[in-house]
């Protein structure tokens, strides 16, 4: 697992909101399981430092 992976998932699972997050570097993709819309899970994982293709 890549650090960035890690500290995207830490961010997500830091939300209320999130249940689980996995993310996949090499894929470029996140998987969100809870209730927090798009929008917000997109927010975070840009707060964390990372760019999200919308």
């Amino acid at each position: 697992m890549y650090k960035c992976e890690e500290t995207v998932e830490s961010a997500l699972e830091e939300r209320s909101d999130v249940d689980n997050a996995v993310a996949d570097n090499e894929a470029n993709q996140v998987r969100v399981e809870g209730s927090a819309d798009p929008g917000t899970i997109a927010q975070t994982i840009e707060h964390a430092g990372y760019t999200v293709d919308r």
